[in-house]
């Protein structure tokens, strides 16, 4: 028998299609690259080199990921339940992730610094992809997938090669289906 996650992974790939969705909304459209992803960062790359000349660039065609950072029982959402199974433990299950755009920043050229403008506009645009972060939370739950949710914090990354973006943090309650 081969054992299929039934609660986790099926929220995990409904919060992606919901960012993706959300971000569909926002000026520069749905990223190209939406996953989910393992461990413990997001990683992007650039990919497709022929011959020393970059022929992919996931960041300036943007990256939409979503990370499970952890699962634990609850069951007064969002605090950890402590109890023994034999006490009535778990009774629901909260997931805990983190949902990051990453998307290419102004790059004037070689030796010089972008405009005021240009500045300008990247900080609404990354301020415009966490907006719609922030939405994802309430959307899962009005389609019925989620109890309850609680956003967290959003928090731009560091600007590094020319990459923008930023990561939320967002905590689900679901059923505890599993456990029955």
């Amino acid at each position: 028998m081969v054992y299929v996650d039934p609660l986790v992974m099926p929220v995990v790939q409904d919060t992606l299609a919901v960012l993706g969705d959300q971000l569909e909304l926002t000026a520069r459209g749905q990223p190209k690259h939406l996953r989910v992803v393992p461990g413990v960062e997001v990683v992007i790359a650039l990919v497709g080199s022929e011959s020393g000349i970059i022929t992919a660039d996931e960041c300036c065609e943007g990256v939409a990921a979503v990370r499970v950072s952890r699962v634990f029982p609850t069951d007064v959402f969002p605090n950890e339940d402590q109890r023994a199974a034999s006490e009535g433990g778990p009774i629901t299950w909260a997931v805990e992730m983190e949902l990051t755009v990453i998307r290419c920043g102004s790059q004037p050229g070689q030796n010089l610094a972008p405009t005021d403008e240009q500045l300008t506009a990247d900080a609404a645009w990354n301020l415009d992809d966490a907006a719609a972060m922030r939405c994802v939370g309430r959307r899962l739950k009005q389609m019925g997938r989620i109890y309850d949710y609680r956003t967290g914090p959003w928090e731009p990354g560091q600007a590094d090669g020319g990459c923008l973006g930023g990561t939320l943090t967002l905590a689900v309650q679901v059923d505890c289906a599993e456990c029955g």
